[in-house]
């Protein structure tokens, strides 16, 4: 009687050589139906990982595997030939009382305890019979249907992997944009604001600058004036000389500073000159000229015009009180 052994089975359903070699060393060659669960099994491997369990093996196994299948065989065809009239009875296969599956042997049991989680089995008399042409086909469809619906499975399993993925690149995408709005907006409020505060402090710079320029005219003015009356022999009037002080008073009321420039003349140096809040006293001013020039601890400060000498009690006075915004020269005079 001749047969089909298991390789050429499988070669005849397509499968590739190489996945069978390696079905049938793994499953000890016990049977058909073990190497094709394995196939199953192992349809998503790289072929590569075939490679080092490739031919010497198996061909020893499949030489092995033809002999015992020629010895089932001869052993069957003997079985046969026997009368039934015999008293003992010859195990041919295995199965497994769980399931109820016929099991070719030893090998094929282990591998369906591995497979199944079965492990009850018993000898049995029934011979397994080869599989027909149309077993044969029947076992490649369900096998390709196993495997479609596997990867089926698998293909939908990536797309929903992509999917979570696509979603959680979006929501990043969007999380950035928002933070990069966010700086933007708050880099053009920095900008703004510090623009602003730049134009608040040119206006008040020239308003400093034009009202020194005003008040030296004045200062010039009212000295020529004094000049040509001495010249004359004549007093200033009281009247243009409160007047003049009066204008001074109203031009620094009409505008309410916070800040003013103090210009301090030193004898035989450079002017100091120094930004004070127009709520500061004179005291401050004259801590201010000490930190720089302290050789001048025992002098007072005066004005040119109208010509004043500040005393003890006007130190604790603030600046605007003492008519000295948004800019004043204090000259400094020794007792």
């Amino acid at each position: 009687m001749s047969s089909k052994t298991d390789k050429e089975v499988l070669l005849d359903m397509g499968f590739e050589e190489i996945r069978i070699n390696k079905a049938l060393a793994e499953t000890n060659n016990s049977g058909l139906q073990p190497a094709m669960d394995w196939l199953f099994a192992h349809a998503d491997d790289p072929i590569e990982s075939f490679i080092e369990d490739s031919d010497a093996p198996t061909s020893s196994n499949e030489v092995n595997k033809t002999t015992n299948d020629t010895s089932v065989e001869e052993s069957t065809t003997n079985d046969n030939n026997k009368t039934s009239s015999s008293s003992d009875a010859v195990a041919r296969s295995l199965v497994c009382n769980v399931c109820k599956k016929i099991i070719k042997d030893a090998q094929a049991a282990e591998f369906h305890a591995i497979k199944t989680g079965h492990q009850d089995f018993s000898e049995s008399t029934e011979a397994i019979k080869p599989l027909t042409e149309e077993e044969k086909k029947a076992k490649l469809e369900e096998l390709k249907e196993r495997l479609k619906e596997k990867r089926l499975m698998k293909q939908k399993e990536e797309q929903e992997y992509e999917k979570q993925k696509e979603k959680v690149r979006r929501r990043t995408g969007k999380e950035l944009n928002e933070a990069r709005e966010r700086m933007e907006k708050e880099e053009l409020k920095r900008i703004y604001e510090k623009k602003k505060r730049e134009q608040i402090e040119e206006r008040k710079a020239r308003a400093r600058v034009k009202a020194q320029i005003e008040q030296d005219r004045k200062e010039r003015a009212a000295k020529l004036e004094e000049e040509k009356r001495l010249r004359e022999g004549k007093a200033m009037p009281q009247s243009n000389s409160n007047s003049s002080i009066n204008l001074q008073s109203s031009a620094s009321e009409s505008i309410d500073y916070s800040e003013t420039s103090i210009q301090i003349r030193m004898p035989g140096m450079p002017p100091l000159v120094q930004d004070f809040n127009s709520s500061d006293t004179l005291q401050k001013v004259y801590e201010f000229l000490l930190s720089k020039k302290p050789e001048f601890s025992g002098y007072s400060f005066s004005t040119t015009y109208p010509r004043k000498v500040f005393t003890e009690q006007d130190k604790s006075k603030t600046l605007k009180e003492l008519d000295l915004v948004p800019s004043s020269v204090l000259v400094l005079v020794n007792h």
